[in-house]
């Protein structure tokens, strides 16, 4: 049975989220940059990392899965983009070599995310080799990328040793410009003349975005863009790609053509062209790519033999190379035009590296701000930061090397492996090194080197032990984390021989067993062992599988094993079985190969991934009988289940596909699943894949030497575990005795050598205090004769001053009283001429005033005459309009009485027709009901004779309405004595505010005449002093007289003109009060006759009911 897996990725969230990668790729070239001060980017896996040095925090730019890994990368000048060139897939799965075309997807470095994906059809190509960025104001509108059939020559003869053929070449090698507006396009490519060429890197002048170099083996080209102009618009139609030389002009033939790396740089207003050779040597270009000369410091030179240069960068005060074995060389400008670059410094000490000669330099980066400080990556896929100084550019070699990376494999990864009980990852790889992680802390707890490699390795529950498995033997190994480096304390304390070729072993998950494959003999034998007693019962040998079996899966329980092979076969054995036969489950199909097996004891099955790219699914109790497969269309060569079931993780290896890829399948129903892909290492595959048993994390190792760490974040695929909570790790670590023993010793030995340094620190401090104390009495007697000297001397130099400012003194009083004299004698004159000068002048100004005033008294009578008369006159419009008021105040309160009384009649007649209506409608229905009876005229007798006794009254009461109409009058009469008696009160309090308010202003004209009076004294006064002599202060007092007399009539004209204002106001205020009433008059005459009408509607309505 066939089913299908849907892809999901553009609709559903992501199930898991890379959390941390422990390793990189060297194989790319210039594979790390300094991003700013404490960021680095570089390659891992098919990701691109970015580190902080300080926090230790890792942010990704995550690849496409539509590709099969990243073949280069680049950082633009400002560090706002990164340019990284993706391998390309296999068009089909029948084993050719057709390759879709790679492309350069542009990331956003702040946002992590992508703005430009370039995609090249004109021509078959199988990698992008080198990108380049023009300058900084150019940017974001251009890139030059190179293609290649391989990464570098190194990755070249890489490829041929492992084919074990002549590398034949499978794509065009072209240069293409790129124009980065809008969506990316391409602006001119040009094909070089041979695709069996080698190049390698491309670089842009830092003067003229349109020229750029291209280098590799033999290979030296020099291209400039030139855009086409028509004559009719004037614009831009076609953009070609020049070829400037072919190669290094002027170079002498003895030089290598093996160019293995080239950078622009700018010194001062020069801007050169600095190309390194295979042999050592470095050439120097000028601003045309023309060569000028040799550097005179190159490492061929200096080294006095060939000496491969690897890469290059560029930085403010010049360049720096790296090299193989693993050494450093910094060059920087000397302001010669003979020599213009010498070497200051080279780097070869990298303690943790050992044997130099078998790594070198993969690539360089200097800080863009400060340049204090260089990062480099080395083949052995490690990271160091060198510390620079400004003024000798470095510091002492032995401090000035950090490495800022963990210690990752070199080499791909063979075996991994989890525990329950802590947070470690077990690894063993190629480079025949065993290490073991802490994905929690993410750091390196153990990192073990031996003289063979491992081929696989199995962790012990507790995280105290493992079993590793060598080419020929088995051996059983404690971990013990405080020993950080090799030594004889990591070695075995148990041993198997004789056990060959084991390619997988898993302990049981309770850890009393661990089973282990055996390939001594033709047929591979799965031996199972007592972990702690090291037995391996007879009656747990399964035979069965005839070629090598790739995976090994213990149920929950440990009950059951699983376990496939390359033979087609899967199994299931039985482990506590008295049976002869311990197979519980048997699986045959010799045309696949079966790579991995995964067991979900709730639903009973059994899932296995084979090369054909089916997962096949079956039940463990059928024998097999009924088995489905899924087409995964990819080769899945890992499969795991978190403890929910309900997704399957599986890892991607497939030469043809998205290598390296993790993909969970969620299986909604049996028939219906659907799958995601994410982007994890890179093409050579994944090798293991583990689910911690908190089902927190996924953790991978791949091919490419890389471990990563994955971020379960779906709750629901965690399973009861997430509800249930997590167990904390333990924290117990493993001590043999002998290491006790040796720490005792050192401790023993480190209190020694403290007790004898505190002796010698005592003795050294006492005499160094003695020497002290002697030192600063001397020098303090030395002080104290000097200051007592200088102090003599002060005395002297004291008295003499002190003299000499006495008779200063002396000389300066006898002048200051003299000039005094002189001041006082001539001020005096001065006085008695401004006296008689003011005299004359004030009797003239008194003369003046005195007239003046005379001329305003004669208005001011004038005025106050006239004011008299308009209080009299408003007296009486006063007495007017309060009249007017209270009769206005009467008319309102009629209205108000008259409209109650219409109310309350409203009312009356509204519940008498209510009544009627109500009497009416059940007169209705009663003779509604004697018209039944229209055929029975006894029957129509009796019900009109009983409408008559109730509906017709005999007692009418005629003088009912009279009794109304009298009540109504007495209560009209004694509302018209009230409101007599309330009109005689108001009239009273009227009268009595009137006349309170008229003495109030017979008392102020009172007052205003008496200070009239006043005045007319006070004028009189003046002009009695007018012909008279008078002397200094009678003049004074005149002037204060007359000030005061001028200010009081002032005041009073003042007075009167607010009295004045203040009646007028008055007066509008009236006129104002007049219109409302008016207008409230109106406004009650409407609603009156309103009423009325209203009324006259309800008499007319109440007569038509009596009618009926």
């Amino acid at each position: 049975m066939n089913l299908h897996l849907a892809n999901f990725h553009q609709t559903s969230d992501a199930h898991i989220q890379l959390g941390f990668v422990f390793g990189m790729n060297s194989q790319i070239r210039t594979n790390i940059y300094f991003l700013d001060e404490e960021k680095i980017i570089y390659p891992a896996g098919h990701n691109i990392v970015q580190y902080h040095i300080q926090d230790k925090i890792q942010v990704y730019y995550y690849g496409s899965t539509d590709y099969r890994g990243i073949s280069c990368i680049e950082l633009s000048p400002m560090h706002r983009q990164l340019a990284v060139g993706f391998k390309s897939c296999k068009q089909s799965t029948q084993g050719d070599d057709n390759y879709e075309n790679p492309s350069i997807i542009i990331y956003d470095t702040i946002t992590q995310r992508k703005k430009h994906q370039l995609v090249f059809r004109e021509e078959k190509i199988k990698y992008w080799v080198s990108i380049a960025f023009p300058d900084q104001n150019m940017e974001s509108k251009h890139i030059v990328s190179l293609s290649g059939n391989y990464l570098t020559e190194r990755h070249k003869e890489k490829d041929s040793k492992e084919k074990n053929l002549p590398t034949t070449p499978d794509g065009e090698i072209v240069v293409c410009y790129w124009g980065l507006s809008g969506s990316g396009k391409i602006l001119a490519w040009v094909k070089l003349s041979l695709a069996s060429i080698d190049a390698f890197e491309v670089s842009i002048s830092k003067k003229d975005c349109s020229l750029f170099t291209c280098i590799g083996k033999k290979v030296f080209k020099c291209f400039k863009k030139i855009d086409t102009v028509s004559d009719e618009n004037n614009k831009k139609n076609k953009s070609t790609l020049k070829v400037q030389c072919q190669q290094l002009n002027g170079a002498p033939t003895e030089l290598s053509q093996d160019y293995t790396c080239h950078t622009w740089l700018q010194k001062e207003n020069s801007i050169f062209l600095v190309v390194c050779t295979a042999n050592g040597e470095i050439i120097l270009c000028d601003e045309n790519a023309e060569f000028l000369q040799v550097l005179k410091d190159s490492p061929v030179n200096s080294q006095k033999q060939a000496f491969r240069i690897e890469c290059i960068s560029s930085f403010g005060k010049g360049f720096i190379i790296g090299a193989k074995d693993a050494t450093i060389f910094v060059y920087k400008g000397t302001g010669c035009d003979i020599n213009p670059f010498e070497e200051v410094q080279k780097i070869t000490t990298f303690s943790q590296l050992g044997d130099l000669k078998e790594h070198y330099i993969t690539g360089l980066s200097v800080s863009p701000i400060s340049e204090e400080k260089l990062v480099c990556s080395l083949s052995t896929n490690s990271i160091y930061q060198i510390k620079l100084k400004k003024d000798q550019l470095f510091q002492n070699e032995q401090e000035q090397i950090e490495a800022i990376s963990l210690n990752f494999h070199s080499g791909a990864i063979n075996g991994l492996d989890i525990c329950a009980r802590k947070p470690l990852i077990a690894t063993c790889g190629k480079d025949r090194t065993i290490k073991v992680w802490n994905f929690e802390e993410k750091t390196l707890e153990l990192s073990w080197q031996f003289n063979e490699e491992a081929l696989c390795l199995a962790l012990h529950p507790s995280g105290l032990h493992m079993v590793v498995c060598f080419t020929d033997k088995l051996k059983w190994m404690n971990i013990c984390l405080h020993q950080q480096t090799n030594s004889n304390k990591q070695k075995h304390y148990k041993e198997i021989t004789q056990f060959k070729q084991c390619r997988e072993i898993r302990f049981s998950n309770g850890g009393q067993y661990f089973a282990a494959i055996n390939g001594a003999q033709s047929s591979q034998l799965i031996q199972i062992f007592r972990f702690y007693t090291g037995e391996q019962p007879p009656e747990l040998v399964f035979k069965g599988h005839q070629n090598k079996v790739k995976c090994l899966t213990w149920s929950k329980d440990d009950s059951l094993l699983a376990s496939c092979g390359t033979d087609g076969f899967i199994y299931i054995w039985r482990i506590d079985s008295d049976q002869p036969d311990a197979r519980l489950f048997e699986y045959p199909n010799k045309n696949i190969q079966f790579n991995c097996v995964a067991l979900n004891i709730e639903t009973q099955m059994i899932y296995g991934c084979a090369n054909d790219r089916n997962l096949y699914l079956g039940y463990i109790y059928d024998q097999g009988q009924n088995t489905q497969k899924i087409n995964q269309e990819v080769i899945l060569n890992q499969i795991v289940f978190p403890s929910s079931h309900k997704v399957l993780f599986g890892g991607i290896q497939d030469p043809q596909r998205s290598s390296g890829a993790i993909r969970c399948i969620l299986f909604t129903t049996k028939s219906n699943n659907k799958y995601q892909d994410y982007a994890a290492h890179d093409e050579q595959g994944i090798e293991k894949l583990r689910v911690t048993y908190d089902d927190r994390y996924l953790i991978t190792g791949g091919r490419d030497g890389c471990v990563m760490v994955f971020q379960i974040k779906d709750r629901d695929l965690r399973g009861v575990k997430m509800q249930e909570g997590y167990a904390k790790y333990s924290e117990e670590i493993l001590v043999t005795r002998q290491d006790l023993d040796d720490l005792k010793g050192q401790i023993d030995n480190f209190q020694s050598q403290i007790s004898e340094f505190n002796t010698q620190n005592i003795n050294s401090q006492s005499n160094q205090k003695d020497e002290e104390i002697k030192q600063l009495q001397e020098r303090l007697q030395t002080s104290m004769e000097y200051n007592k000297t200088a102090y003599e001397q002060l005395e002297e130099k004291k008295k003499d001053i002190q003299k000499k400012y006495e008779e200063e003194i002396k000389i300066m009083k006898d002048k200051q009283e003299q000039e005094i004299q002189d001041l006082d004698t001539s001020y005096q004159r001065k006085v008695m001429d401004e006296v008689e000068r003011y005299e004359k002048k004030f009797k003239f100004v008194l003369d003046h005033k005195i007239k003046e005033l005379k001329r305003d008294i004669g208005p001011r009578e004038d005025e106050i005459l006239r004011m008299k008369e308009d209080t009299n006159e408003m007296d009486k419009l006063l007495k007017k309009y309060n009249s007017y008021n209270n009769y206005l105040g009467n008319a309102v309160d009629e209205l108000y009485t008259a409209q109650e009384l219409m109310n309350q009649q409203i009312k009356d007649q509204r519940n008498t027709i209510s009544t009627q209506n109500t009497k009416i409608k059940r007169f209705k229905d009663d003779i509604y009901k004697a018209v039944q009876f229209i055929q029975d005229y006894q029957k129509l007798s009796e019900n009109i004779q009983e409408l008559k006794e109730k509906y017709v009254s005999q007692d009418l009461s005629k003088t009912t309405n009279d009794d109304k109409i009298q009540i109504e009058q007495a209560q009209q009469k004694q509302h018209l004595q009230q409101k007599v008696e309330r009109l005689k009160r108001y009239l009273k309090q009227d009268n009595k505010i009137h006349k309170e308010y008229n003495l109030t202003l017979m008392t102020k004209n009172v007052k205003l005449i008496s200070e009239i009076n006043k005045l007319r004294k006070e004028v009189k006064e003046i002009q009695k002093g007018e012909g008279g002599q008078v002397n200094y202060q009678d003049r004074s007092s005149s002037k204060g007289n007359n000030s005061i007399g001028k200010v009081r009539a002032h005041t009073a004209g003042a007075r009167q003109s607010i009295k004045y204002g203040q009646k007028l106001n008055d007066e509008n205020n009236f006129d104002l009060i007049i219109d409302e009433k008016k207008k409230f008059l109106q406004q009650q005459n409407e609603l009156l006759g309103n009423l009325k009408m209203k009324l006259e509607s309800l008499k007319y309505e109440y007569e038509n009911i009596n009618q009926i």
